[in-house]
């Protein structure tokens, strides 16, 4: 016998200016003290969505997709952090860049990041990825406008850096191509010595090697760039100096032996660096493509344990309880959903009473939506006490919010955990029934 519906109401959610201090516009902790659901012996409540509406608010290259790392390995040149940065770094951005050297593994990972923007075709994509790769460059290594004092057997070294790009088939202003819509660059690096070295010398004690890599832990600009994400169990936050604890030789061995997120190669003349780099795969303007509706209210739904999993760490088949209620399309400017069943969404509830409930936004990693708006306090130490401005503010006076039509059904089981039927009526005494008494088709015995 099938579970029915023996009751259904409306619940109209907006999440709009939540009226304590804990709720945000995308994190909304729902009262229901005067309105609870309640299920009595051998019934259970069924939330489904009806109805999600949003609007998107955040950059489609951001927070959570935006970062790769240059890695440089001086272990041929031997330097200390104080050679390091007097020797080969532009002196004008010393102090910016020389946290990023570990002295012990000689090797110099920095971190860069895209604009945080939107992009309608790839080409943009790929001039700023070139672009950023370009201006870092410019600021690590000594120019011939800045940067010139350097010490030690280079000193007065410079580097003079050009880049192209192209496209396969086309040079396209579209997504749809023609264009296979795998990204690359080129670098030209012209060393020029103020010293006794060599121009050959010169290259190669300023460069000499060069690789791009994407972290998995961080975020998905691997698949934004169309690169291979490096799996470390740790965050490569912890490389730069300050952080404790903080990466040790072993840890700059083992992503080395991960493969690179990029082709790159490096190919040397007597006058010149020429670096290819080749994206792998076709890019993406954008990696998050739904919104997913949470809630902290107990359910029977599974999910897959990369959702979430930001960083996706370990390659596993396994399941996990779920805390998803919906999930629902990014379009290009908003997110909408209409139900056509009624049965798309929906959670069967554990517990027979709701008092209260929370109603909360995140990517397809579990990450929630904040983690994709730029911190813009100075210091981390600002930040724990002021918190994030932009995030703030969107959430609680902005236009980060969201609403939704929820269906609450309560059910009564099908099979009933106690005595439903009607009982047996007892039998009527034959002498107030119209049977007929006698066989003889109603004649006297006599």
């Amino acid at each position: 016998m099938a579970d029915y519906v023996i009751n259904s109401r409306n619940f109209f959610i907006d999440s709009i200016n939540p009226g304590d201090n804990i709720s945000r516009g995308d994190d909304v902790l729902i009262n229901l003290a005067s309105n609870p659901i309640e299920c009595k012996q051998g019934e259970y409540a069924r939330l489904s969505v009806q109805n999600f509406s949003m609007y998107k608010s955040w950059n489609d290259v951001n927070n959570t997709n935006n970062i790769f790392w240059l890695h440089f390995d001086y272990t041929t040149n031997n330097l200390t952090k104080a050679e390091f940065a007097s020797e080969v770094l532009n002196q004008e951005f010393s102090s910016t860049y020389i946290h990023y050297y570990n002295e012990a593994a000689k090797v110099f990972l920095v971190p860069i990041e895209l604009e945080q923007t939107n992009h309608a075709i790839i080409k943009t994509l790929n001039e700023d990825f070139v672009a950023q790769v370009v201006y870092n460059l410019r600021r690590i290594f000594p120019s011939q406008s800045s940067g010139l004092t350097t010490t030690g057997d280079y000193a007065g070294y410079y580097l003079d850096i050009s880049f192209s790009y192209r496209y396969e088939n086309d040079d396209t202003t579209t997504f749809q191509g023609p264009t296979n819509r795998i990204m690359n660059f080129n670098l030209s690096i012209t060393p020029n010595t103020g010293s006794s070295k060599t121009i050959e010398e010169v290259g190669q004690f300023a460069i000499p090697n060069f690789q791009i890599y994407m972290f998995k832990i961080e975020g998905d600009c691997n698949q934004l760039l169309g690169g291979n994400g490096n799996l470390m169990n740790k965050n490569p936050s912890l490389s730069i100096e300050g952080n404790n604890p903080r990466w040790t030789v072993a840890d700059y061995t083992n992503m080395v032996s991960l493969k690179p997120s990029v082709d790159v190669t490096l190919n040397r003349t007597n006058t010149l660096i020429d670096i290819d780099v080749q994206c792998l795969y076709p890019c993406q303007r954008a990696t998050n493509t739904h919104v997913y509706l949470r809630t902290n209210l107990g359910n029977d739904n599974i999910e897959s344990h990369t959702l979430a999993t930001p960083g996706l760490l370990s390659k596993s088949s396994m399941v996990n309880g779920s805390n998803i209620l919906g999930k629902f399309p990014i379009q290009a400017e908003y997110i909408n959903f209409d139900s056509q069943t009624s049965h798309e969404f929906f959670i069967n509830l554990r517990q027979k009473s709701v008092y209260t409930m929370r109603l909360f936004l995140t990517d397809i990693r579990g990450r929630a939506l904040t983690t994709m708006y730029p911190n813009t306090a100075a210091t981390a130490a600002t930040t724990a006490a002021v918190g994030n401005t932009i995030v703030d503010g969107q959430t609680t006076l902005g236009n980060l919010f969201f609403n939704c039509v929820l269906r609450i059904d309560l059910l009564r089981e099908g099979t009933p955990l106690l005595m439903q039927t009607q009982p047996t009526p007892n039998p009527t005494p034959v002498r107030f029934s119209n049977l007929l008494t006698k066989f003889d088709y109603g004649n006297s015995e006599f």
